[in-house]
């Protein structure tokens, strides 16, 4: 699987991972799993207050499942699968909606794209490092826009890292790095071991096996051929045999021409 085809897989797969977030986030209630029940029905509640907005279509119902997709999202990067259960043990619910979303997106991806295991591997990590490398720059983004929206006289980054790293320290015991870096990598490698699975059903060796002989037989058939002897004029001569390479009469049977040295 080519660089390339793993990066847009990868991006698939991230898009994929919105609606897979909703579903963890509305029906399994991860911000209450999360809060301990602090806040419940988060998704009923958005559900509700759009419901007062005058929207046109299908915006009424699209835009509460985006909004609703996105915090899922924001709960799955910065939460990691091994905090809930060091300090959720008992709570298998939030365990499973850590879990679910990157399960079947590393399962949808694999079964759309992958005909291998490495291949299902590889998207499934993929997303992890994506996501990973994205929301890790984020600080240092909002960084660059006061720096660009003060002249340079904004935070300085390490400051701006102080509010970020104090957030997240009090969640989640973690820096918001290492938060950012160990839930999207843990979800990548769940995916990747789904999707690893996945490709690994889809594998067909008879293909593999096909394509070798086909390359075997083009590559034969591309090898200099002993053919009916010609001598330099053009007229046939069936007295012997001559090398195609360096025209020279060569006995029958012998792998190589005594004079030039090529294959026969």
């Amino acid at each position: 699987m080519g660089l390339w085809r793993v990066m847009w897989t990868g991006c698939l797969g991230m898009l994929c991972l919105i609606p897979l977030a909703w579903f963890s986030f509305n029906v399994l209630d991860l911000g209450a799993a999360i809060t301990g029940s602090l806040f419940i029905g988060i998704g009923d509640a958005i559900d509700t207050a759009f419901s007062l907005v005058p929207l046109p279509g299908f915006l009424a119902g699209f835009i509460p499942f985006i909004i609703q997709g996105i915090m899922g999202i924001i709960l799955l990067w910065f939460f990691p699968l091994h905090w809930a259960l060091y300090y959720r043990p008992d709570d298998i619910t939030m365990a499973l909606a850590i879990v679910l979303p990157w399960l079947l997106v590393g399962t949808i991806t694999a079964a759309l794209f992958c005909k291998k295991a490495r291949q299902g591997f590889d998207t499934g990590v993929a997303i992890g490092l994506a996501y990973a490398l994205f929301i890790g720059l984020f600080p240092f983004i909002i960084q660059a826009i006061i720096n660009a929206a003060t002249g340079g006289m904004g935070l300085g980054v390490f400051n701006i890292m102080d509010v970020f790293n104090g957030l997240f320290s009090g969640m989640t015991d973690l820096p918001y790095i290492w938060a950012v870096i160990t839930s999207c990598l843990e979800g990548g490698l769940i995916a990747g071991v789904f999707g690893a699975l996945i490709g690994s059903l889809k594998y067909k060796p008879g293909n593999q096996l096909e394509t070798t002989k086909v390359k075997k037989a083009k590559k034969k058939k591309e090898e200099p051929k002993i053919s009916a002897v010609t001598d330099t004029s053009g007229s046939t001569n069936t007295s012997g045999i001559f090398c195609p390479n360096c025209r020279s009469k060569v006995v029958p049977g012998d792998p190589f021409c005594p004079n030039c040295g090529s294959k026969l």
